[in-house]
């Protein structure tokens, strides 16, 4: 299928709610930096990036996030199923 019959299949009726939710969890994942900033500073400036990263996917592992996956998918999207591996080496 063409990118642009599958573009044309979409509408802001079915993707705004799902940009919604992925913002609400973006600023849920800042929310829990900014929680975790006083720890985060304690920690050495070469492994903060990965501390950070913990405490955003300790964040986003509160969320149930199988709903959300589902939507993705059926839109042809990337779900969370490898989140684990986003910290940098």
């Amino acid at each position: 299928m063409s990118a642009s019959k599958t573009q044309s299949r979409w509408n802001s009726a079915q993707l705004d709610p799902l940009i919604r939710k992925l913002e609400d969890l973006q600023h849920q994942l800042l929310a829990a930096e900014r929680t975790a900033r006083p720890r985060l500073e304690a920690v050495r400036p070469r492994q903060q990036p990965s501390a950070r990263n913990l405490v955003h996917y300790l964040a986003l592992r509160r969320n149930d996030l199988r709903p959300l996956q589902e939507r993705l998918a059926g839109f042809g999207l990337s779900s969370f199923g490898h989140s684990e591996s986003l910290s940098p080496r």
